[in-house]
């Protein structure tokens, strides 16, 4: 089996097997802290989950921007460390839906006795996002404030990059003539 039918199955298998996952990731005192959350089906290729927008762990996943995830049954469990990113609002009213972007996972059956690892590279693209306006004065704030450095401060007005903007809105609390919207 080439490795993307091996992706997809195995996050196929996630996404029928578990509701719910434990995901893990560094606190400000760079110590590991598990949550457990809401896995949602989008479809085979991607892993998908909510989070409370606003929550410690909706700014911790902002800021770091990484995730190791875990899902465990009678005999299968599946690991996935990744890249996450917000693709915008969840069906959940006050939740916002985060995917794994690009990573690597372990598939462990014990019954039918599989091993094997998977790759994820789906390059996602947010749904909606923010973008400047006319009203840019090129001040270069936004650009000083935004985690990823993904604005480009070259053309006028700036341009942000959407496949890198991690739709955290720090750009738009800058802004000193609200340039920036979210569309």
């Amino acid at each position: 089996m080439n490795e993307e039918k091996c992706m997809n199955r195995y996050l196929e298998v996630l996404n029928e097997s578990f509701d719910k996952v434990v995901i893990a990731l560094l606190n400000e005192e760079e110590r590991a802290e598990v949550h457990v959350v809401d896995l949602v089906k989008q479809d085979a290729n991607k892993l998908c989950f909510v989070v409370e927008e606003g929550s410690a762990l909706f700014e911790a996943l902002h800021e770091q921007g990484y995730v190791s995830l875990v899902g465990v049954n009678d005999h299968v469990s599946i690991k996935v460390n990744g890249f996450v990113l917000c693709v915008g609002d969840s069906d959940v009213k006050g939740k916002m839906l985060f995917c794994i972007e690009k990573g690597k996972g372990e598939f462990r059956d014990a019954i039918n006795h599989v091993n094997e690892d998977f790759i994820i590279e789906e390059e996602i693209v947010p749904a909606g996002g923010y973008y400047v306006n006319d009203a840019c004065i090129l001040c270069g704030t936004c650009y000083a404030v935004c985690p990823k450095q993904c604005i480009d401060t070259a053309k006028d007005p700036v341009v942000i990059d959407q496949s890198e903007c991690i739709q955290c809105g720090e750009c738009v609390k800058v802004c000193p003539v609200q340039a920036i919207e979210k569309k």
